[in-house]
């Protein structure tokens, strides 16, 4: 049985939750995450795993808007966005940011405090733990692509994409949806 992790920042997930919901009405994932957050008290909690938890990730754009920061996972061994497990610091958008900076050595800054994707997957059993899904909430952050990365142990590999090379290197519908995302993101802006 998993402890529950008591937060104000639960409260501040269902609130960015809804707000994703309202901006992306066809998405079913939304509802369904909003779902968790109110009925599972332990979804915060890196060690709840009979229903999963929460993730946090960043998908890192350049100054320019035109790259991408990826990291080739050394468990998985993908092509993926940074992210991690909310530890002490629950709050979704810091937490992101935070593994952003543990996992590059990059400090970024978030383009929107909003959520700006949202995945459900499957973690493979490993490291003593069982199979268990993510929730992983993905935030919209920028930084400086000439700043030495700093790789850590979780990646083989680390670098910047252009957005038009990331289909060849990953065929992870998540990473292809952030993409165009991404892409529709600049066109709005213009």
């Amino acid at each position: 049985m998993t402890t529950p992790l008591k937060t104000p920042y639960l409260s501040i997930l269902i609130e960015l939750l809804l707000s994703y919901e309202r901006r992306y009405p066809t998405e079913f994932l939304a509802s369904a995450f909003r779902g968790f957050a109110q009925n599972q008290e332990s979804c915060l909690s890196r060690h709840c795993f009979s229903d999963g938890h929460f993730t946090v990730s960043a998908w890192v754009t350049n100054h320019n808007r035109n790259k991408c920061l990826l990291t080739y996972h050394r468990k998985l061994c993908k092509w993926l966005q940074l992210g991690g497990h909310i530890e002490s610091e629950a709050d979704p958008l810091k937490t992101a940011i935070r593994e952003v900076e543990e996992e590059s050595g990059l400090v970024a800054a978030p383009l929107d405090k909003q959520i700006f994707d949202l995945d459900k997957h499957l973690v493979p059993k490993g490291g003593g733990e069982p199979s268990h899904f993510h929730y992983d909430v993905r935030f919209l952050l920028e930084a400086n692509e000439q700043t030495p990365l700093i790789q850590s142990n979780e990646s083989i590999a680390m670098r910047w994409f252009d957005l038009g090379e990331v289909r060849r290197f990953t065929k992870e519908k998540s990473i292809a949806r952030m993409v165009d995302k991404h892409r529709n993101q600049m066109l709005d802006s213009n």
